[in-house]
């Protein structure tokens, strides 16, 4: 996400994927950051790459912006959603 991405953001979703290992879901886990402002990104996370590897991108106007809802979706087809709000208080639903 490079310079669009919001400060602490790989924080909360290296800690997003902490509770998707706890929770069982099984790698590789497709990534996406949905931002208010239309910004998305999917990504995904396998341990047999070393980067993440980007699916889709679309940057609207002025970035990535908080709140932002996270989906994760391994792969049994288990997922799991969150938020990011603006102090990176992560909220799971």
């Amino acid at each position: 996400m490079g310079g669009y991405a919001p400060e602490g953001l790989l924080e909360s979703a290296g800690k997003i994927m902490e509770r998707c290992n706890q929770q069982g879901m099984r790698l590789p886990y497709i990534l996406c950051f949905i931002s208010p402002n239309g910004s998305i990104l999917a990504a995904r996370v396998s341990l047999d790459q070393p980067n993440p590897i980007i699916l889709a991108e679309s940057v609207g106007t002025g970035g990535f912006r908080l709140p932002m809802t996270v989906v994760v979706v391994d792969q049994t087809n288990q997922s799991i959603r969150a938020t990011i709000v603006a102090d990176g208080k992560i909220t799971y639903h």
